[in-house]
């Protein structure tokens, strides 16, 4: 239901470029369908803080690393967004750190189809705080087959 979801988004929202990144979106969402089966694995040794910790670390180090002069160009996006950067920072690692705790206690498939609700929180703050109105029933209809599948895959 996830990937009709996606097949819905590429096949209604024709723009420039949206397909690149689309398929880099879906991209990651395996990606993360993987390292979220790591994590399980992984709690074996770690609580959900010290995980957490190294799931932002070890990237942090790796942007530093492929970024050309990253200290200066994140000094100039700090000067630039410096607030809207720390609390979208601090949410995201709230969040992390919240489903990290939720996933070292609990099954997997449960948490993450509580975690979907996000796709009609997005989809509702989008609409009404972005003022993205454009799509809106192709926008829709993705989130209801996403959501869809998550039920499935909760019930079976």
């Amino acid at each position: 239901m996830a990937v009709l979801a996606e097949i819905i988004i590429i096949q209604g929202i024709k723009r420039p470029n949206s397909l690149n990144g689309t398929v880099l979106a879906f991209s990651s969402t395996i990606v993360y369908a993987t390292v979220i089966m790591f994590y399980k694995i992984l709690f074996a040794d770690f609580n959900a803080v010290t995980l957490t910790f190294f799931i932002f670390l070890i990237p942090t180090l790796l942007n530093f690393v492929i970024m050309p002069k990253a200290i200066k160009r994140l000094i100039q996006i700090i000067r630039l967004n410096g607030k809207t950067i720390i609390l979208a920072c601090s949410l995201g690692g709230l969040a992390n750190l919240t489903m990290n705790q939720g996933l070292s206690g609990a099954n997997a498939t449960k948490v993450l189809v509580i975690i979907e609700s996000f796709l009609i929180l997005a989809l509702v703050g989008e609409h009404l705080w972005l003022k993205e109105r454009t799509y809106l029933p192709i926008k829709i209809a993705a989130v209801i087959c996403a959501t869809a599948g998550a039920i499935l895959i909760r019930l079976s």
